[in-house]
């Protein structure tokens, strides 16, 4: 965390071969401003300090000329400059003697820092000011301010360019010194003038030649102004609210408006209530955008003592003019109407804190609308739970069509009352509504949660002035962030130096990633309640703290930090009790957003240094910051290092594919351009077949869209057979899905016989392969006999066989003429026969078994047996059966 100073520190300087102004020898020592957003730079030689700034033309030359008293001046020596201790030096003596001075410049945070260093008085007759004539050439006008403090130094054509201002002098005890600057009309020469009496030497003059900080004080001011006690900031214009402004002790209020910009502001109109009486208070609250300007009057009388009402004025050209005066439809004594304001284009919200609808004091907001020129009250805020001395309406801040509005003594935790809250209201269609009360993460008793707020698009922040975090009422700043439709706490801010009573949190601005905190009584040094302001940065959800804001010459009680606003690169903070022109006659101080380094995290092309924001980094070029070419200025996104436009890594898409039949192009590592534009090779599938009777889509080579989706035409095979009893399905040629599976009917044949003994096979119906193949019933007829096992076996060799049967009854021995007819049978039912013989008699019989028919020539389910002489041949005819039935079924495999 640095800390921004009106002092600032001390630089080196170095050699320079640049030019110089009126110089004989062509080196000189250079000192540039250690601000880079001033970009004020100064080249010294023996013709003096040749300073150089944004925007001019021409260098404007500073030189010590002449010193001494009232007209007793005499002229200085032209010594050349040199380099001491951080500073360059004119070690200045008077012609003709006599004590002279230093002459030397630093460079600081808002340019360049000229003094003048007497080591003795001055020799001159009488009590009279030490006068310093600085001579000014290089063609720019000096206009010293009514209040003698300092001087604008302007271009032909009058555009302001350099201040020469925050003068001071003081003496060896450190005891200010009063001083002025004046200028005699014709001649190019500033003096300052110093009041010595009393003074203990050394004595040190300290102007400042800057083009970046600037001090904001009225043409004419007086005590008890209150000049500071409002700010706020719209581009080139600032306008700072002095409620106690009037002549006297009658405290009608004003508001001032300067414009300018790069470090130097003048004073553009004073803005006053034409029916003002005192104690008013206009001024109390100031707010403006573009050429629209609202001030607030809280102790107004428009409807009854103290009710309050808003001022509007329009500019045109450099012109103001009152457009209207607002006050609400139910406007009523001590309402307080106008404590808060804020204006955000043609809307503006304005508070009434002490607003009576909820109970006493529990506070009000009210909304106003322009259209062409006419402003109509659109609605009339109030808290959903408000109570008696809530005081909702103390704070108000407007973006768009989002409010809020801050209720700093709600009760809104019952253990711990008055806590605070804030309320947050969304507009549509011109109709308000509440859609969020906020609270601290821990609140507590008397913290005064709401005292401030500020909105910037989807945050808030919330001022709670009295937390006690860093201390008794040091203070803190919460901030809220709406994510999803809900607004959720980001960050509880508080000041790294913080410390008891400062009242951090007691203003808050905000503006895109950047949120300014005043912290009104907060110490700066020895100085109590000088005041000072910090600037946090977010990057992500995360806040930092970056720099503190404070006052060059600040004094005790000046309360910087009461007020602050900002937008762009000006941050404005007020300093209603600084002591310019008598007690609290106030000023405003403006700082210049701290601009980022290359490589820096940033949001906006405003918040850095080179103006470039590229790739969420500040960046050393504009390097586009298009995903559609090849430039990147982060590692994140490609690039070498963080802060250098480079090529972006090979690989990296840099141009999306456009439609199916498009081709991402990606970058090669060598070129900032994203390759020519190409599409896919024809023939490529660009849409896959989705069903069995969707086709694929292919790519034409010609065009980036794939062709319109297709199905298959009627009839064509979407499910071929799986087996021999299913059947192919085809599709319709009305839509992508094969019809469901089918099977073959049970009338239909899957397996046709093979031989008289061989069974029909038919579908069943309800699966795919075909019933296992089967035999007729053994015993069926068949062509000449019947079937056996899936074989026809011949009928006459089926009598012999019951021959057997019969054989089997010839236990008693006769039975073994029986069995001699089994074995003339053969077939199977003949070796059953051979069982009944099985006695040795019954192979005996195998001989009258001749008395069997000799089997068929023409059968060939039978086995021939020749001649009756051959009784042992039973074994041979069984083992031809087997060989036969074998046989067959392999003809049938």
């Amino acid at each position: 965390m640095g800390t921004l100073t009106l002092s600032g520190c001390i630089a080196a300087c170095t050699p320079s071969t640049s030019p110089s102004d009126g110089a004989t020898n062509g080196a000189g020592l250079v000192l540039a401003s250690t601000n880079p957003n001033a970009s004020v730079e100064a080249t010294f030689t023996a013709s003096g300090a040749a300073v150089e700034a944004r925007g001019l033309a021409q260098k404007a030359v500073f030189e010590a000329s002449r010193l001494g008293c009232g007209d007793d001046l005499r002229p200085l020596s032209k010594p050349a400059p040199v380099a001491e201790a951080g500073r360059v030096e004119y070690r200045r003596a008077q012609q003709g003697g006599g004590p002279g001075l230093v002459e030397w410049y630093v460079s600081d945070t808002r340019g360049i820092e000229q003094g003048f260093t007497l080591d003795s008085a001055p020799d001159c007759a009488g009590a009279r000011d030490v006068v310093i004539d600085v001579e000014l050439r290089g063609g720019l006008d000096a206009r010293v301010w009514p209040s003698g403090r300092g001087a604008t130094l302007h271009d032909a054509e009058g555009t302001a360019r350099l201040a020469y201002r925050d003068l001071y002098a003081f003496d060896a005890r450190g005891r200010d010194l009063p001083i002025r600057l004046s200028k005699i009309e014709g001649e190019e020469r500033l003096s300052i003038h110093v009041d010595t009496s009393g003074a203990v030497y050394p004595v040190v003059v300290d102007p400042t030649i800057t083009n970046d900080i600037a001090k904001l004080i009225p043409a004419t001011g007086a005590s008890y102004d209150y000049f500071g006690t409002a700010v706020d900031v719209s581009g080139n214009t600032i306008v700072v609210g002095a409620s106690g402004d009037g002549p006297g002790n009658s405290p009608l209020g004003a508001a001032y408006v300067f414009t300018g910009g790069g470090g130097v502001w003048t004073q553009q109109a004073k803005l006053v209530m034409p029916d003002a009486v005192a104690g008013d208070w206009f001024g109390a609250s100031v707010a403006v955008s573009g050429d629209i300007l609202v001030g607030g009057a809280n102790l107004d009388d428009e409807k009854g003592t103290d009710s309050g009402s808003a001022l509007v004025f329009v500019r045109n050209g450099d012109t103001w003019t009152q457009e209207a005066k607002l006050s609400p439809d139910d406007g009523a004594a001590g309402d307080n109407f106008g404590r808060s304001i804020d204006l955000s284009g043609n809307t503006a919200i304005i508070g009434a804190y002490f607003d009576d609808d909820k109970g006493g004091t529990s506070g009000s907001a009210y909304v106003f609308v322009r259209n062409a020129g006419t402003w109509t009250q659109e609605a009339k805020l109030l808290a959903a739970d408000g109570a008696v001395s809530d005081q909702f309406g103390l704070a108000s801040a407007i973006d768009g069509d989002v409010a809020v509005v801050g209720a700093p003594y709600d009760n809104a935790i019952a253990t711990n009352p008055p806590c605070g809250s804030a309320y947050i209201f969304t507009r549509s269609g011109g109709v308000w509504t509440q859609e969020a009360k906020v609270l601290a993460g821990v609140p507590g008793a008397g913290d005064e949660f709401g005292y401030a707020v500020a909105i910037s698009g989807d945050t808030v922040v919330v001022g709670e002035l009295r937390n006690d975090d860093k201390g008794f009422d040091s203070g803190a700043a919460y901030v809220f962030r709406k994510v999803g439709g809900m607004w959720q706490q980001e960050a509880k801010l508080v000041a790294s130096d913080g410390n008891a009573d400062d009242h951090f949190g007691a203003a808050v601005a905000i503006q895109g990633d950047t949120i300014v905190i005043g912290a009104r009584y907060s110490d700066v040094g020895a100085k109590s309640s000088a005041g000072s302001a910090y600037v946090f940065k977010r990057t992500g959800s995360v806040w930092t703290e970056q720099t503190k804001l404070v006052a060059k010459n600040g004094a005790q009680n000046d309360d910087l930090g009461g007020a602050v606003a900002i937008d762009g690169n000006t941050i404005v903070a007020g300093a209603s009790g600084a002591q310019i022109f008598g007690t609290s006659s106030g000023a405003a101080y403006v700082f210049p957003v701290v601009l980022l380094p290359n490589g820096t995290p940033c949001s906006a092309a405003a918040q850095c240094q080179s103006g470039f924001c590229a790739d969420s980094v500040c960046c050393d070029a504009a390097c586009d910051d298009d995903p559609s070419d090849c430039r990147a200025c982060s590692v994140a996104a490609g690039s070498t290092a963080d802060g250098v436009c480079a090529p972006r890594a090979a690989g990296i898409e840099c141009r999306a594919a456009a439609g199916e039949c498009d081709v991402a192009e990606a970058c090669d590592g060598m070129s900032m351009a994203c390759p020519d534009d190409a599409l896919a090779a024809a023939g490529s599938i660009c849409r896959p077949a989705a069903a069995g009777c969707d086709l694929d889509e292919a790519c034409s080579g010609q065009s980036a869209n794939c062709p319109a989706d297709a199905i298959a035409p009627a009839g064509a095979t979407c499910r071929f057979a799986a087996g021999p009893c299913d059947l192919d399905e085809t599709c319709n040629g009305t839509t992508i899905v094969c019809p469901d599976d089918a099977f073959a009917g049970t009338d239909v044949v899957c397996r046709p016989t093979d031989g008289p003994c061989d069974a029909l096979e038919v579908c069943p119906g309800d699966a795919i392969d075909c019933p296992a193949d089967g035999f007729t019933p053994d015993g069926s007829s068949c062509p000449g006999g019947s079937c056996e096992a899936g074989v026809c076996v011949d009928g006459s060799g089926g009598g012999g066989g019951n021959g057997g049967t019969g054989g089997s009854g010839g236990a008693g021995g006769s039975g073994g003429a029986g069995g001699s007819g089994g074995a003339g049978g053969s077939g199977g039912a003949g070796g059953s026969g051979g069982v009944g013989g099985s006695g040795g008699a019954g192979g005996s019989g195998g001989v009258g078994g001749s008395g069997g028919s000799e089997p068929s020539a023409e059968s060939d389910c039978g086995c021939r047996m020749i001649g009756s002489e051959k009784p042992s041949t039973f074994g041979l005819t069984a083992l031809g059966l087997a060989a036969l039935i074998v046989a067959r079924r392999r003809r049938r495999a």
